[in-house]
């Protein structure tokens, strides 16, 4: 259901569009009883079918394809509630497919339960299982947790049987432990026997080489060929060792000379044909230094001469100004001339004096980038001389090392030829030691190849023992999970009695109240037995109650159909579907007369907001029961 705004079903506006029978139709339910009044085969069953739409489920639903009408592959009904909340579902029917979708009225997971309910169209299966006399167990405890249950049940059923299998499998692996224990014994019985003839045998072995290995002869050969092979790995060594140095010099010697052919790869530089050019360019630099000074001072001159002239003239006043500019004595040669021959004089000088520091700076630039490569040649210079000095030293080292390998190597032949004569001696004293041992070394394996054949039967039997244990742990750990199981198992069990029960008696109240209200005068009581069969109890000819065991099997079609609807009415109490949808929709009540029919409505009254008939029987209804007729359906296929 929407959650944007609480619903009131006190008012529902009903628009259908492709519905059973009707093709497009609109309508209003109100609080209280609402009557369809109109024709048979005019349509009001669809109105039931727009109902049952309307609280379907989401999803595929082939075998709800009679909603639709015959000629059409859509249809939907919307409902607006008094607050103006819609809700519109729809039947969509494509190739082999049918489907609805649209926004739930009602909590999806109660969505069946409404319309099982709450909707009394001929499809209702409590309804139709009252007619035919079926069994109402499932039916009506469909909508509690005792599937959910019942699924949990079956689930410890088959952990119950699965710990069952492996407790019976265990048992026969279990093995007597009185047959094991005792071949246990027997088995270290005879490794003790074994040790003690394998410590004999050792200890007199030992006492055989003792006597062998003081032999001063054997002594001194086996001394003096440990000392060969020592000089031998000491030689291997030196020799490994100076020819990895070797290869490392002559790597370092091969990158010395790369370095010196990467040095000498420049370009020949004359450094005293640079040095003179730079000596030059300096002398340059210095004469226009030179110059720039007698600039300066003639530029300093005329400007300190015009300034001085002109303090003169602004004490004398404006015709002295005026008759300077006219005429002036240059300060350095006398001759008479005007202010702007000597300003032309002092910009003359001074675009002199700025064209030779121009000048200076390109002649510092040059001589600088000539300085540069005079450093550069005598830094290369230097690294060629520094390269060739270790290449040397470098080629001094492996002439060096390759000549302590030579020697090295010779004096290993030597050595290896002494270790060959002395390796003979040696042998021949061991054979004759191993001839004289060899017959406590056949006895001495025997006993060990005994010794490790009973070792490994007493593994066997420790494993068979241990096994046994583990066996008998994991038998007793499933023995008490399967007390644990059947405990949770009986206690599920009881608890979905209780709600068979409770369940039960709550339809059975409710069947009481309801039939109280429109019960009939030959039937006594209605009521579920603990199978949930519908029994009947019936007044006899002397006026005895008493138990017809055909039960239902013998009602009238108007019993039946009272009977059926009073079930489905103690459901909607039973499990407060008003508390969700306070609608209930009932077809045709012509099996129930004026003053039942009454009753009914005022009986219903408070626990449903509106009720909704497709036909009334004749007669007058109380108008206590909020009657309100609607329009008349109008079939437009």
């Amino acid at each position: 259901m929407r959650d944007n705004m609480s619903s009131n079903f006190s008012q529902l506006d009903i628009s259908l569009k492709n519905v059973g029978g009707l093709k497009e139709k609109n309508l209003t339910v109100k609080s209280g009883l609402n009557i369809i009044e109109a024709p048979n085969a005019s349509g009001k069953t669809s109105l039931l079918r727009g109902f049952l739409l309307s609280v379907l489920p989401n999803g595929k639903a082939n075998h709800y394809s009679y909603l639709l009408h015959s000629k059409s592959n859509f249809g939907s009904v919307k409902i607006t509630d008094a607050n103006g909340q819609e809700y519109t579902k729809e039947i969509v029917k494509d190739k082999n497919s049918v489907s609805i979708k649209g926004d739930n009225i009602v909590d999806p997971e109660k969505e069946n339960l409404v319309s099982r309910f709450t909707i009394a169209g001929n499809t209702n299966k409590i309804l139709d299982a009252v007619r035919t006399g079926q069994n109402l167990k499932d039916i009506l405890l469909e909508y509690t947790n005792i599937p959910d249950l019942k699924n949990q049940l079956s689930k410890y059923d088959s952990q119950i049987k699965d710990n069952e299998n492996q407790l019976n499998t265990l048992e026969n692996k279990l093995k007597n432990e009185t047959e094991l224990y005792k071949n246990l014994s027997i088995t270290r019985n005879e490794i003790e026997k074994l040790d003690e003839e394998k410590s004999k045998l050792e200890k007199e072995y030992t006492a055989k080489k003792i006597d062998d290995e003081t032999n001063k002869e054997y002594k001194e050969a086996v001394n003096k060929l440990n000392k060969i092979q020592q000089s031998i790995k000491e030689l291997e060594n030196k020799i490994n060792y100076n020819k990895k140095r070797y290869k490392e010099l002559e790597e370092t010697k091969q990158k010395y000379e790369n370095d010196l052919e990467q040095v000498q790869h420049n370009e020949n530089i004359d450094v005293n044909t640079l040095e003179n050019e730079i000596k030059n360019i300096n002398e340059k630099i210095d004469s226009n230094i030179s110059k720039m000074k007698t600039l300066n001072t003639y530029i300093d001159g005329i400007d300190e001469f015009i300034n001085s002239s002109l303090d003169i003239a602004d004490v004398q006043g404006n015709n002295s100004i005026d008759s300077l500019a006219e005429s002036l004595n240059c300060p350095f040669c006398g001759t008479n001339c005007d202010k702007s021959k000597l300003e032309e004089q002092k910009s003359h000088l001074t675009s002199i004096r700025d064209s030779l520091k121009e000048e200076n700076k390109s002649l510092k630039q040059k001589s600088s980038e000539k300085q540069e490569l005079i450093d550069s040649y005598k830094k290369k210079e230097n690294e060629i001389n520094k390269i060739n000095s270790k290449i040397i030293d470098t080629e001094n080292l492996i002439s060096e090392t390759n000549e302590q390998i030579k020697k090295a190597q010779n004096k290993l032949r030597d050595i290896k030829q002494q270790k060959i004569e002395q390796e003979d001696i040696v042998s021949k004293f061991k054979e004759e030691v191993e001839t004289e041992t060899a017959d406590i070394t056949n006895r001495l394996s025997k006993v060990n190849a005994q010794l490790e054949s009973y070792k490994n039967k007493e593994d066997q039997i420790n494993k068979s023992i241990e096994n046994n244990r583990l066996n008998k742990e994991k038998y007793d750990e499933l023995k008490t999970k399967i007390d644990d199981l059947n405990d949770k198992r009986s206690n599920l069990q009881k608890k979905i009695n209780n709600i068979e029960q409770n369940v039960r008696e709550n339809f059975n109240n409710h069947i009481k109240e309801v039939y109280d209200e429109l019960g009939f005068e030959n039937i006594d009581n209605i009521e579920l037995s603990s199978d949930y069969n519908l029994y009947i109890t019936r007044t006899s000819d002397e006026g005895k109650g008493y138990f017809d065991r055909y039960s239902i099997m013998t009602l009238s079609t108007s019993e039946l159909e009272v009977i059926g609807l009073i079930v489905m009415l103690s459901g909607y109490l039973t499990y407060k579907v008003n508390e969700v949808f306070p609608v209930i929709v009932l077809d045709e009540l012509t099996y129930l007369d004026t003053k039942r029919m009454n009753d009914l409505m005022d009986y219903m009254s408070d626990k449903v907001e509106s009720v909704v008939l497709t036909k009334l029987p004749s007669g007058t209804l109380n108008t206590n029961a909020n009657l309100q007729k609607l329009e008349s359906l109008s079939t437009t296929a």
